[in-house]
């Protein structure tokens, strides 16, 4: 698995932009291979801006809650210069999403688009920032728990997924498997994803055995685990 997404890592840093779609029911590990994949690709010898965007339980009515909380943490660290640069021209559309980072136009009126466009044109604005970003080093973009993701953020991620031009941007997409199902709707953006001319890759892991989890565990944090946090893994 880690192989898998070294060489879509690689492939993103040479200009070919990836898609990879992780799946697996609880307690498969699927966090855990996100956590040791961020842990290799901060020591590659050519850094990558790592953005990772997680729903919670209780934030899916949210619209656009890992990608707000996610954006505010990622340009709310850069320089005023480079905040308008990443924005670019998507500052009106980000604007909706984000008002206390992007103030309003000093000059002109703001562009305003219809709600039967409006995600189309935040999908548009995020993927400049990603593009943007990635002109300066290669992006891993993490889209954690899509099946606790609100539909706005889904619709996002379709997107994202769907999209083929040239660029330095790994986008991966995780759900679980044994929660997904029970939701039709997730069920039909996860349908869309896979959709494409050009669909994700995908990986999908089974259920971990506790020692396979403890090994797992070892490998990321350099200690066995202990037989209680075992316990509360595999649950």
């Amino acid at each position: 698995m880690l192989s898998q997404i070294a060489v879509a890592l690689e492939a993103a840093a040479g200009g070919r932009g990836q898609r990879l779609l992780i799946t697996g029911p609880g307690g498969s590990g699927v966090s855990r291979l996100i956590d040791e994949s961020v842990l290799r690709v901060g020591r590659l010898s050519e850094p990558f801006t790592i953005l990772r965007w997680r729903a919670y339980p209780g934030r899916s009515l949210d619209p656009y809650a890992p990608v707000i909380i996610g954006l505010r943490s990622y340009l709310g660290a850069l320089d005023q210069r480079e905040l308008v640069r990443i924005i670019g021209p998507g500052a009106d559309a980000l604007r909706l999403l984000l008002p206390e980072l992007i103030p309003e136009r000093s000059t002109g009126p703001a562009l305003r688009v219809g709600p039967d466009r409006r995600a189309a044109w935040i999908a548009e604005a995020v993927l400049g920032v990603l593009e943007r970003a990635a002109d300066r080093q290669p992006v891993l973009l993490v889209l954690e728990d899509m099946h606790l993701a609100d539909a706005a953020t889904r619709s996002l991620a379709v997107f994202l997924a769907r999209v083929s031009r040239p660029d330095r941007i790994c986008f991966v997409a995780t759900y679980g498997t044994d929660r997904a199902r029970l939701d039709p709707s997730v069920l039909a953006d996860l349908a869309a994803i896979a959709d494409t001319a050009d669909p994700p890759d995908r990986l999908e892991l089974g259920p971990m055995s506790r020692d396979e989890l403890a090994q797992l565990i070892t490998g990321i944090e350099g200690q066995k685990p202990t037989a209680a946090l075992l316990l509360l893994a595999t649950e």
